[in-house]
């Protein structure tokens, strides 16, 4: 998934509505049109594993005990990352890149309406401790835990369009619903999604895509229409790529030196990867096919950031400002 994401933000150049502090000089429909659609899964992904991994830690291995332990260990995994890596690596490139005002990187760093791919971490954060005392309740009652769920989506959606996404609790209202999908696949088990096929799993999310794409911006109740088709692509999209990555995960070696090497530095990877697109993207945009500006903003971050992720990890310290974990 931390692949997808890389992969995601070099197409993102491409997207219709813009994603750097310019355009591209070649633009490519096909780029923009994947990105879009990495777009509509790879973060529900995220949230549906992070809650899959929280049913399995609090009611399996008996973790996660007390509150404020919990909410202590998390801040430790997701708080101090985000300081660390938003005062030394993104707000001095961002300033570089998008010459921000003093009130600009207030809001987007310190209220974190918009920090960039850091974003991510503090929502993760917010659906921590909102989860947390509703799990036992929605837990024991599905059907209401759903309906909740759904009416905590509903909030954070119709309030994006209306208040500041203020320490990103708007996007933390709306992707706790994936957070709960995952903790449900946990408790239910996924035997029976592992009967569908992959090429069905992949048929109905493009299906959907499609559907989405061409009703998208249409006016009048194709605007419901085009909404609902979406949230449904979110999940279809989710589900899909966790069973479909979960059975890829039985096939291959995992004790590999590459996947031994991405499993211990993804999260360094991801958080390092999308400044070192921003200088690809200034160096090759209007020199290079937007194809191979495109593969070569993904092979140079992944690599870049690789490297970084390796020094940081060299000194306890530095790991533990990347990480937040001691050891």
């Amino acid at each position: 998934m931390m692949i997808l994401v890389v992969m995601y933000h070099s197409m993102a150049f491409w997207l219709p509505g813009g994603w750097f502090n310019q355009r591209p000089v070649q633009e490519s429909y096909a780029l923009g049109l994947i990105a879009s659609w990495l777009n509509s899964f790879h973060i529900y992904t995220f949230f549906l594993i992070s809650g899959y991994v929280f049913y399995s830690m609090k009611y399996e291995k008996l973790k996660y005990i007390r509150f404020t332990e919990f909410v202590s260990t998390k801040a430790q995994r997701l708080l101090i990352p985000y300081s660390f890596v938003a005062i030394a690596w993104v707000i001095p490139i961002y300033c570089i890149f998008f010459r921000p005002s003093i009130g600009d990187l207030f809001e987007k760093f310190v209220l974190m309406e918009s920090p960039s791919q850091l974003w991510f971490l503090i929502a993760l954060f917010v659906i921590f401790v909102l989860f947390y005392p509703l799990s036992d309740f929605v837990n024991k009652h599905i059907i209401a835990g759903v309906c909740l769920m759904i009416f905590i989506y509903w909030i954070g959606l119709k309030a994006s369009y209306f208040v500041p996404n203020v320490f990103q609790i708007c996007s933390a209202c709306r992707y706790i619903l994936f957070f709960y999908l995952g903790f449900i696949l946990r408790k239910l088990g996924i035997s029976q999604l592992r009967r569908i096929p992959d090429t069905l799993f992949i048929m109905v999310d493009v299906g959907l895509f499609v559907l989405y794409t061409w009703i998208n911006g249409m006016a009048g109740v194709y605007q419901a229409v085009a909404l609902m088709t979406y949230f449904f692509l979110n999940v279809v999209g989710a589900v899909g790529a966790f069973v479909i990555l979960e059975r890829l995960a039985e096939r291959i070696d995992i004790d590999s030196i590459i996947i031994r090497f991405f499993k211990s530095h993804s999260m360094e990877i991801y958080l390092f990867h999308q400044q070192v697109i921003y200088l690809v993207l200034t160096v090759g945009n209007g020199k290079i096919d937007a194809y191979i500006l495109s593969a070569g903003c993904f092979v140079v971050s992944i690599m870049v950031s690789s490297i970084i992720a390796v020094g940081m990890n060299q000194f306890k310290l530095t790991k533990y400002l990347v990480s937040g974990k001691k050891k």
